[in-house]
């Protein structure tokens, strides 16, 4: 484990096979956890944990080296582990290259498309009359070798995922220096860490959801007098949470703000010259809603440093159609 001045970061190796959430989530629980980065992604990572300004990094260090020498088990709250081998650990990991899981993953397919020709194969000897227990025999092989071809696929996928939580745990600097900087308070909330997605895929991420997390925060969230007189609390809730649903995971990012106003939608694409009147005159809030992701068209009257200057949720659909 290397140490800063104030931060701590921790090697693939290091961590092997250990959970790392309960971790971040005892030292977030203390009040020590700044930030977290995912660094040399893709390969050999690293965990880069920033321990807040405020606070003396002995004590994160100390938590951190008892727990990668296998001293504590941290849960909810710190308990002592038996007999835990560290050795143990660490002969249950073995690093690999990105580029070699994706060959491996590619394999399979072709090794999949490659079960599914036998299985029409044999259905013509069928039809050609093969004898019917020779059939029978083909047909059990080749279900056997679907399913184990079905099986590597699965396990080689299961190789190139990741918590969507390293992606998550970025956004708390982000929302909390954010708020400092417009006024806002904001409570930040986040659900399905340990939901998994591609490596890949997480890389992907980030920009749009910067974009969405952002713009929740200037545009979504009213300060907090502005909610007093609403009758909320004065502090806003910010959501990120992901759930998987069947194959897919779904990212959601929420706010308990006003919401977005149909008709100034539409006013401030007219004075943009995106539509005319009589274009939003017809339009429903569905389609003034979809306004909001044109090139160049942003609420704003004047940019400024977070938002204004019509760029951001274009990109955002663009990447994630991608």
């Amino acid at each position: 484990m290397e140490k800063g001045s104030k931060t701590l970061r921790i090697t693939a190796h290091e961590l092997g096979s250990r959970d790392v959430w309960p971790l971040l989530r005892e030292m977030e629980e203390k009040g020590w956890l700044e930030q977290i980065n995912l660094l040399d992604y893709g390969e050999e990572y690293s965990l880069e944990i920033v321990v807040r300004s405020e606070q003396n990094i002995e004590p994160s260090e100390r938590l951190i080296r008892d727990y990668l020498e296998g001293k504590t088990v941290v849960t909810d709250t710190t308990r002592i582990a038996r007999d835990v081998g560290r050795e143990m650990v660490e002969t249950k990991t073995v690093r690999v290259e990105q580029g070699k899981i994706d060959k491996l993953l590619a394999l399979a397919g072709e090794l999949i498309v490659s079960t599914n020709v036998l299985a029409h194969l044999i259905k013509r000897l069928e039809e050609l009359g093969l004898p019917v227990e020779m059939v029978r025999e083909f047909k059990e092989y080749q279900s056997a070798l679907s399913r184990t071809s079905w099986g590597i696929q699965d396990v080689i996928m299961d190789m190139r995922l990741m918590p969507v939580g390293f992606v998550f745990e970025r956004f708390r600097r982000v929302v909390r220096e954010l708020g400092q900087e417009l006024g806002k308070k904001v409570q930040f909330k986040v659900l399905g860490d340990e939901v998994t997605i591609d490596r890949n895929v997480a890389a992907t991420i980030y920009e749009p959801l910067l974009h969405l997390v952002r713009n929740a925060i200037d545009h979504g969230l009213e300060g907090p007098e502005d909610r007093i007189r609403s009758g909320k609390p004065p502090e806003g809730e910010l959501l990120l949470r992901a759930e998987r649903k069947g194959e897919h995971v779904v990212i959601t990012v929420k706010d308990d703000g006003t919401g977005i106003d149909a008709e100034v939608v539409k006013r401030k694409a007219v004075s943009r010259g995106l539509i005319t009147e009589e274009q939003a005159e017809m339009m429903g809030f569905n389609e003034a809603l979809e306004l909001i992701f044109a090139p160049g068209f942003s609420t704003k009257d004047e940019a400024g440093a977070v938002s204004g200057r019509g760029v951001g949720m274009d990109v955002v659909r663009e990447t994630v159609e991608r």
